[in-house]
């Protein structure tokens, strides 16, 4: 039975990356048309059953769309769908702190580039994290802090214009509720903290990269001492 289990498992993962090459392979866009599942399960050499079950898994996804009469197209990319999902799973799964943080050091200070060119483009952006490091200052609960902390730092990711990496800011979520007692603890830093916020800020308004990135590491390696 559990050996079942696994081959099963095994098998629906392989056709899930067969339909997903069959895809690339044929530089297939949203709305275009998909085999048939029993010509997918000829093709592939597998059940019409292991089919459906991929294409449900896709289709959860946002990968495929399934409709009757239409058949199987290929699926419109709903970002926020996959964000959800995957803030789940960095739930579930019990990430170590410093791979939690490694990651945000990783996406944060990588895409200061694209910030500086946001804020050139759009003096809005900068603005509203202005307002952000307001509530910041005023801020004596640690819940409160915590929600505009990550407010501050998902509208800077946000701010890249780079939605594939929008779609991790619920690690956000995930690595504050880790921290969140460091956090509580290390109260009589928050007014450290906050100017922190403040300097990357207006780095990132004058375009100074290195010191945004600077500024940004620092503020991130302050949880260092908390692993």
């Amino acid at each position: 039975m559990i050996n079942d289990t696994i081959n099963k498992q095994t098998l629906g993962e392989i056709v899930v990356s067969k339909i997903k090459k069959h895809i690339i392979d044929n530089d297939l866009k949203a709305g275009d048309r998909l085999p048939t599942e029993q010509e997918m399960a000829d093709n592939f050499g597998v059940s019409r059953l292991s089919v459906r079950e991929a294409t449900k898994t896709l289709n959860f996804l946002g990968i495929i769309d399934s409709a009757p009469k239409r058949g199987l197209t290929v699926g419109k990319f709903v970002p926020e769908r996959l964000n959800e999902y995957l803030g789940f799973h960095f739930a579930l799964n019990n990430y170590p702190k410093e791979r939690l943080l490694a990651a945000r050091m990783v996406i944060e200070t990588g895409i200061i580039p694209y910030y500086i060119e946001s804020f050139k483009k759009n003096p809005d952006i900068y603005n509203q994290l202005n307002d952000i490091c307001n509530k910041l200052e005023h801020c004596n609960d640690v819940d409160e802090y915590i929600e505009w902390d990550i407010k501050f730092h998902s509208a800077l990711v946000q701010a890249s214009g780079i939605e594939p990496l929008i779609m991790f800011n619920d690690l956000l979520q995930i690595f504050f509720k880790k921290f969140r007692l460091e956090v509580a603890m290390a109260r009589k830093n928050w007014k450290q903290s906050t100017e922190g916020h403040r300097e990357i800020l207006e780095s990132l308004k004058a375009g100074k990269l290195s010191i945004a990135e600077t500024l940004l590491r620092e503020h991130l390696c302050c949880y260092e001492g908390t692993l």
